[in-house]
C-alpha cells in the first residue's frame, strides 16, 4: 500500500532548491510519521518560509533508520548544528520540479484545510489519496521505486525517537502472540476501521476499553497495522508473520521502535532477576523507571516469541533463539551518552517529569527487606507489612499471636463492595521460605476473620510445590519486593481500592501484579498527558495563540519522551481542565485552548484543592461540618 506525503524543508536549515538541482538522494529527517513511512510512499518536497511552496517531488527508497545524511548533501545544511548529526531519516530520490506557490496549493478544492497550509508546525504531513490525485496534474513524475527481494530485519530508529513504553497484549507472558495473532488475522480477513478493531479486540480478546485503544494505538506506532483512510491494513512484518510466524523480523521490528528491547536480550545472556535487570536499564540505559512493569511488557513480548525464558531459580535468560537474534540486531551500548537532539521548526518539547521514590516510601521498603531477613524477631516484619498495606490505602491491624491472623486488611467501599484480606508473614533468616507455611491454619483465619482474601508475605519463595499449594488454597504469595515495587508505584499513581482487589483477584500473583501495573500505567499517562497538555500551551500560546485538539496532537508526536494520545483523549483532557472545578483552561467556540493563568497559579488551584481533600482525610468528615 503506498501512501503519500509532504515532506517540509526549513530554509533556515537546508538551501534545499540548490540541493534538488545537484542531488538525486536526500537523506530526509523524519521526526513525525516515523513508523508510517515507507519504501515505495510518493512525497511532496515543500519550501518553507515566507515563499512556500513546492519546489520537488521525491520516493521513498529505504526504511526509516538511525543514520547521517549523505557526505555529498552537507554542503546545503545551513545551520552547522545539523551538519552529519545521526538521526532518524529516511533515503528519498528526489527530483525539483518547477516552482507551485503556496497559493496555487490552497486553491485546490481537496486541499482545504490542510496543515501544510494552515499550521505548517513540523517536517512531514500525510496527505490522503484524495489530495495526492489532486495535486498530481500539478506534478511530475515521482522517481522510479524497485523493492528488494529478500526483506532484511528492520532497522533501528535514532534512540530519542524509539518508544520508552512497551504495551502488552492479553494472555500472560507465553500468550502475547497469539493475541498477536488474533488481532492481525482479524485485520487480514474484514479490513476494519479503528473502532472496529477495537470493539473487536474488547470482545474477542475480553480487555477493557482503554485497553483495546492503547493496544491498537501501539501496534499502528511500531508498523505492524497501518491506518489509511480510517482503514487498518496489515504492514509488511505483519504480513510476514501470518505466513510463516517467524519471530525474529517481528521482534527486530519491536526492537527498531521501542527502547532497551535487544538491549534487554543481551542483558540476559546471563541469567538475572527482573529487579537486577531493572537496576540496568536505569543506571546504564537512562530508562527511569521506579517499577518494573516495562521490564515485564517486553518480557511478554519476548517470552512469547521463544527468545527468553524463567529459569528453575526464577531468573531470566535468553534462549539460544534469542542469542542469535541479538548478534544480528544493532544495540545501543551500555552507557552511551543521549544522542543530540536535531532542531526542528516546532517549539521547544516538553520534558518528561522525573518520578522520585519519597524518601519514607524508601525508607519503608528498606525495613521490609531488613526485617523479613530478621527470623528473631517475627513481629517487627508484621509491623512492617502493616504500614506498607496502610501506605496503600487499607484499613491494616496487625493482630499477631497465637490463633490470629499476623495481619487483618480492611477495603471500607460501602455496603457490598468492601472486602478483608488475612496475611501471613514470613520472616527468616535463610534465604526463601519453603516448607514453613500451615495452610490449614491460613484457612481458617480466613474463615474466623471472615475474610474474602489470603496472603502471604515473605522475603522470598523457593518455588516448587508452592505455587500449586497456594492456588489450591485461593491464596497468593507476595514477595518483599512485590511489595516494594507496590509502594514505589503508588507513590507515583496512587490506586483506589477497589484496583488493588485484582491483587487478590486476579488469578496468579503474576496475573494480579500485572492488572494493577496496567491500571497504574494507564493512570500515570493519563496525569502526564494532562501535565503535558498545559505546558504545550503556555509555552505555544505566545506566538501560537489557542491550540486545538488536533493541534496539540501534532505537537505530542514531536517527542517519543511524551504520553502517547488519540485526539479524543486530547479533548476530554482539555474538557477536565477547563471544569469549573479546576478552571486551568478554556475554550473558545472553535474548540481551541488556552490557559486561564501562569503555571503557578495553576499549581496552586491544585494545591488548594489537594489540602481540602486532605483534611478530609485526616478528620473522616468534611471541614466545616
Amino acid at each position: 500500500m503506498t501512501s503519500h506525503w509532504i515532506f517540509q524543508g526549513n530554509t533556515r536549515q537546508y538551501d534545499i532548491d540548490a540541493a534538488l538541482l545537484a542531488l538525486t538522494e536526500i537523506r530526509w529527517r523524519v521526526p513525525q510519521y516515523t513508523g508510517s513511512v515507507a519504501p515505495g510512499d510518493e512525497a511532496v518536497l515543500w519550501r518553507s518560509g515566507d515563499d512556500a511552496g513546492v519546489v520537488g517531488v521525491g520516493r521513498i527508497v529505504g526504511p526509516a533508520a538511525d543514520m547521517p545524511s549523505l557526505a555529498e548533501e552537507r554542503r546545503f545544511v545551513l545551520d552547522p548544528s545539523q551538519e552529519g548529526h545521526r538521526t532518524t531519516r529516511v533515503p528519498m530520490a528526489v527530483r525539483p520540479t518547477p516552482f507551485v506557490a503556496k497559493s496555487t496549493i490552497a486553491a485546490v478544492p481537496a486541499m482545504f484545510g490542510h496543515q501544510i497550509l494552515t499550521a505548517p508546525m513540523g517536517t512531514v504531513f500525510p496527505l490522503t489519496d484524495e489530495q495526492w490525485d489532486a495535486l498530481r496534474p500539478l506534478l511530475p513524475d515521482v522517481p522510479p521505486y524497485e523493492p528488494s527481494d529478500e526483506p532484511a530485519l528492520a532497522p533501528a530508529f535514532a534512540w530519542d525517537q524509539r518508544r520508552k513504553d512497551v504495551y502488552p497484549l492479553p494472555g500472560g507472558y507465553g500468550s502475547y502472540l497469539d493475541s498477536l495473532d488474533v488481532l492481525l488475522r482479524e485485520v487480514e480477513a474484514s479490513k476494519p476501521g479503528r473502532s472496529e478493531l477495537e470493539a473487536f479486540a474488547r470482545s474477542r480478546l475480553a480487555v477493557s476499553e482503554a485497553s483495546a485503544r492503547l493496544e491498537v494505538g501501539f501496534l499502528v506506532r511500531i508498523g505492524l497495522l497501518v491506518e489509511s483512510a480510517g482503514v487498518f491494513a496489515l504492514g509488511p512484518v505483519a504480513e510476514r508473520w501470518l505466513a510463516n510466524h517467524e519471530p525474529a523480523p517481528l521482534i527486530a521490528l519491536l526492537h527498531a521502535r521501542v527502547r532497551f528491547v535487544g538491549e534487554l536480550l543481551h542483558e540476559l545472556r546471563e541469567p538475572r532477576t527482573d529487579t537486577e535487570i531493572l537496576d540496568i536499564a536505569n543506571e546504564h540505559y537512562g530508562m527511569a523507571w521506579q517499577t518494573k512493569a516495562q521490564i515485564r511488557r517486553r518480557r511478554g513480548w519476548l517470552e512469547s516469541a521463544g527468545l527468553l525464558a524463567e529459569s528453575d531459580d526464577g531468573q531470566l535468560v535468553a534462549t539460544p533463539a534469542g542469542v542469535a537474534l541479538v548478534e544480528r540486531l544493532e544495540l545501543r551500548p551500555r552507557g552511551m551518552a543521549p544522542d543530540p537532539v536535531a532542531p526542528v521548526i516546532v517549539p521547544t518539547p516538553v520534558a518528561p517529569p522525573v518520578d522520585v521514590v519519597p524518601a519514607d516510601v524508601a525508607a519503608l521498603i528498606d525495613r521490609l527487606r531488613a526485617s523479613a531477613a530478621e527470623s528473631t524477631d517475627p513481629d517487627r516484619f508484621e509491623q512492617d507489612t502493616a504500614e506498607a498495606f496502610r501506605r496503600l490505602g487499607f484499613d491494616a491491624q496487625w493482630l499477631g499471636g497465637a490463633g490470629r491472623t499476623d495481619v487483618l486488611l480492611q477495603a471500607d467501599l460501602g455496603r457490598d463492595a468492601s472486602y478483608r484480606v488475612v496475611i501471613d508473614c514470613k520472616s527468616t533468616s535463610r534465604g526463601a521460605v519453603s516448607n514453613q507455611i500451615d495452610w490449614d491454619t491460613i484457612d481458617e483465619h480466613r474463615e474466623q476473620h471472615h475474610a474474602d482474601y489470603a496472603a502471604i508475605v515473605a522475603g522470598a519463595f523457593a518455588g516448587g510445590r508452592l505455587p500449586d499449594r497456594a492456588e489450591r488454597h485461593n491464596a497468593i504469595m507476595l514477595t518483599v519486593d512485590d511489595l516494594g515495587e507496590l509502594l514505589r508505584q503508588h507513590a507515583q499513581a496512587p490506586l483506589s481500592l477497589d484496583t488493588y482487589r485484582l491483587l487478590f483477584d486476579g488469578g496468579t500473583t503474576e496475573d494480579g501484579l500485572a492488572a494493577i501495573g496496567e491500571v497504574a500505567q494507564e493512570t500515570q499517562r493519563r496525569v502526564d498527558l494532562a501535565r503535558t497538555v498545559l505546558e504545550l500551551l503556555r509555552r505555544n500560546g505566545t506566538h501560537l495563540g489557542a491550540l486545538s485538539a488536533r493541534d496539540l496532537m501534532l505537537l505530542l508526536t514531536m517527542d517519543a519522551e511524551l504520553p502517547d494520545a488519540t485526539e479524543d483523549e486530547v479533548t476530554e483532557v482539555l474538557a477536565s481542565l477547563a471544569s469549573p472545578l479546576l478552571d486551568l483552561v478554556t475554550v473558545d467556540s472553535e474548540c481551541r485552548a488556552r490557559p486561564t493563568g501562569s503555571a503557578g497559579t495553576a499549581a496552586e488551584r491544585l494545591r488548594a484543592l489537594a489540602g481540602r481533600l486532605e483534611a478530609v482525610a485526616d478528620e473522616g468528615t468534611v471541614p466545616g461540618e
